[in-house]
Parts: structure tokens; sequence; C-alpha cells
């Protein structure tokens, strides 16, 4: 069977198709990017949506960090289970 298609028609297929291997592509970056356990300074504090002074402070509050050869990485499971253990519920009703 063959099909015919106008110059303009492969061109929408073709920018069509293009796009949507592109964001499968993005897809998979993401979703390697999302995978990864260990993060430097920089990337854990875009993670946590937090500037990395407060990373710092957090890690001198003792939130675990690893230290690999002089460089930081920072456990993105154990610094949620840190910040989740030390959540405060304020109760307002005063009991």
């Amino acid at each position: 069977m063959n099909i015919v298609l106008s110059e303009e028609m492969q061109q929408e297929l073709t920018d069509s198709l293009l796009h949507v291997v592109e964001d499968y592509l993005d897809s998979l970056q993401f979703e390697s990017k999302e995978k990864q356990p260990f993060l430097g300074r920089k990337k854990a504090a875009e993670w946590f949506g937090v500037a990395p002074t407060t990373l710092d402070a957090w890690v001198k509050a003792g939130a675990p960090v690893a230290i690999v050869n002089g460089s930081r990485l920072y456990g993105k499971e154990p610094i949620t289970q840190w910040l989740a253990d030390h959540q405060i519920t304020n109760d307002v009703s005063g009991k």
C-alpha cells in the first residue's frame, strides 16, 4: 500500500513525530534525575526547594550527609526522613 502525502502533510507529520520523540526523551531524562538517590549540595537544595545555605543549616542541625573523598552527598530519602522526624504539629486548641 502506498500513501501519497503533500509536502505540507509530510512536514506536519515529521514535526509531530519529532515532538513526540522529544517529549519522550525529556521524560527519560526526568526519570533518570528522579532516580538519583544522592545529590550534590546545589541539586539537593533545588530538590528540597531551599537555598544551599538552608541545606547547610540542616546539616549543622543533624541532617544526614554522606562524605566520600571530601565530597558531600545528600541523600533524598534520608533527609526526607530527617525532616519528617523533626516535624512539629501545633495544637491550636491549646490542649
